[in-house]
């Protein structure tokens, strides 16, 4: 009778340890499939961050670019203000010129006190002076000011792109989210 309860013990005690080692084994298996998932995980992160930090290092670059074009566009405008500015002084002077010589137009004229051929040189000066600056001074600065605003534009475009490029970050944080929850649910598991 000993001998039968002894038995049935044993095989009672070999039937538990053949249902703990597949426990153990079905355990193992889970355990490495969550390795292999969180190594997974970790690799998408490194890329994704990896990708932020590229796409970080790229606003940085459009940042400066954009300031240099800020700083551009307000030395172009200032030398716009200025060509303005001495346009309108010329303007000016050509009528004041023409008021003189509409004023003079009926008196008799004063050889003594003007030297013609002085008066005409220095008119076709002022003149030559006037139109050289209009031709030069506005299509160059014009020329310069468009290329800036072009670039400036340019410059904003891909600002955006890579505002746009900054969701990634968000996509970062769902997935450290999902790590960290994963993470946790394994721990919770294998406790």
């Amino acid at each position: 009778m000993e001998m039968e309860a002894v038995q049935k013990e044993k095989i009672s005690l070999e039937s538990q340890l053949a249902a703990l080692k597949k426990q153990i084994n079905d355990l193992t298996l889970e355990l490495d499939s969550h390795k292999t998932k969180v190594a997974s995980v970790k690799k998408d992160h490194d890329e994704v961050q990896s990708e932020l930090s590229m796409a970080r290092k790229k606003i940085k670059e459009c940042d400066s670019q954009i300031g240099s074009i800020i700083k551009e566009q307000q030395r172009i405008q200032q030398k716009i203000s200025e060509a303005n500015l001495e346009r309108k002084r010329m303007e000016n002077e050509v009528k004041r010129m023409e008021m003189d010589q509409k004023r003079l137009f009926f008196e008799d004229y004063d050889f003594e006190s003007c030297d013609p051929h002085k008066a005409r040189e220095d008119f076709e000066k002022l003149q030559a002076e006037q139109s050289g600056l209009e031709k030069r001074v506005n299509k160059k600065v014009m020329a310069m000011f468009e290329k800036a605003e072009d670039e400036y534009n340019d410059l904003i475009s891909k600002k955006n792109i890579i505002e746009n490029e900054s969701k990634i970050k968000m996509v970062i944080e769902e997935l450290d989210e999902k790590k960290r929850r994963h993470l946790k649910s394994l721990g919770l598991k294998l406790t």
